[in-house]
């Protein structure tokens, strides 16, 4: 059986230009999620470099990333979804949904209504991970939150948050990680919850409620 390359694997999963400009926004998601080469998201270090990879190498995701409508439309799709997915033969779906809709470019696009729905859907699989981890004892919890946590802090990065600024100037762990590094220290994570906590306490952006979410 022949072997084919990688490069010509790429190839042929590129959309040609006039579809790909006429796709719905929806329908690029869902090439990426189905497309074997977005497994390729966890062969790198940390997902969001292999999410990156994706963004240079096929057409879809780059595209998806350039649509002023792609914050209204995955937000949609993150309204429905699970955090038991993680548990499931749907945690592909779920990885990359999150992951995408977590990116600098998408969240800047968004309203800000639709920045405190997406901080509202963020708190509620946090919490659902942290109970977990609580009662079940959930392994690699940090590796869990990780996407969550790189979305909260580019929403405080779009609204410039200055304590989250600050912690970017003088800790150079959180500025590693936004850069795309592991999370691997659980001082990281408390103080970007702390921070998107008190942000949430305190802004006056948002008229959803998201604050009481925790």
């Amino acid at each position: 059986m022949k072997t084919v390359a990688y490069s010509e694997k790429l190839a042929r999963r590129q959309i040609p230009d006039n579809l790909l400009k006429s796709m719905q926004t929806k329908e690029l998601f869902y090439q990426f999620v189905c497309c074997e080469l977005s497994q390729d998201m966890y062969t790198f270090n940390t997902e969001q470099y292999g999410f990156l990879h994706s963004a240079k190498t096929l057409n879809m995701v780059s595209e998806l990333l350039d649509r002023a409508d792609a914050g209204s439309v995955l937000l949609h799709l993150a309204h429905s979804l699970d955090p038991e997915m993680i548990h499931t033969d749907c945690f592909h779906y779920y990885e990359c949904l999150l992951r995408t809709i977590v990116q600098p470019e998408i969240i800047r696009r968004m309203t800000d209504e639709e920045t405190g729905e997406l901080i509202h859907i963020f708190n509620r699989h946090r919490n659902t991970i942290m109970a977990a981890s609580a009662t079940n004892g959930l392994e690699n919890t940090l590796a869990y939150l990780t996407t969550i946590l790189f979305g909260y802090g580019n929403i405080m990065l779009k609204y410039e948050y200055e304590p989250f600024v600050s912690l970017l100037r003088s800790d150079a762990g959180i500025a590693d990680f936004m850069l795309g590094a592991q999370l691997r220290d659980e001082r990281i994570a408390s103080q970007i919850t702390e921070c998107i906590t008190n942000y949430m306490n305190t802004a006056t952006t948002f008229s959803t409620g998201t604050e009481k979410d925790g």
